[in-house]
């Protein structure tokens, strides 16, 4: 989430095999933490932001410091304040990375919030939760099923909100 925020997926996949090698394929943040200079010195010679590779270090660093088990136990007792301890891990940055490890959690990006609007709901969260009680699916997946269509749908968002309609105020 780090490398990608603000970046295309297909930069970072590019030169992602390289950047994993660096932080030694990801085994251990105690070994990266260890090793930081190295894994550092070594990312950046495939992805030149100084900034999200330390975020990285620091991530591993932190991670480290608390033990893995004590950081996922935080995790999953509650994500999304966890997850913004961590630099470069904002309100949604950190709903996408949770809902991106399997947490069932919305991410507000402009695609949903629009959605969310156009159907008369204040966040997309409660557009989740409403379209959720109805069908049984968890939140995670209506988020995917809602952004995916708003990307790569040609619908109207007003088309949506009449279709949404039928879901009543049940």
């Amino acid at each position: 989430m780090v490398l990608s925020a603000g970046l295309s997926e297909q930069v970072v996949r590019r030169r992602f095999d390289a950047i994993s090698s660096a932080f030694l394929e990801w085994t251990s943040a105690k070994l990266i933490s260890e090793r930081s200079h190295e894994c550092e010195s070594r990312a950046l010679e495939h992805f030149g932001n100084f900034r999200k590779v330390r975020a990285i270090v620091e991530t591993a660093e932190f991670v480290a410091g608390v033990g893995f088990p004590q950081f996922r136990s935080e995790l999953f007792a509650d994500p999304i304040e966890t997850l913004e301890k961590l630099p470069f891990m904002g309100p949604a940055t950190s709903r996408h990375l949770a809902k991106n490890i399997g947490l069932d959690v919305v991410k507000p990006d402009r695609h949903l919030m629009r959605l969310a609007a156009a159907a008369r709901y204040s966040s997309a969260d409660e557009l989740c939760q409403k379209i959720s009680s109805v069908v049984g699916d968890r939140v995670s997946v209506i988020d995917t099923v809602l952004w995916r269509y708003s990307t790569f749908s040609r619908m109207h968002l007003s088309d949506f909100a009449n279709g949404f309609d039928r879901f009543g105020d049940s």
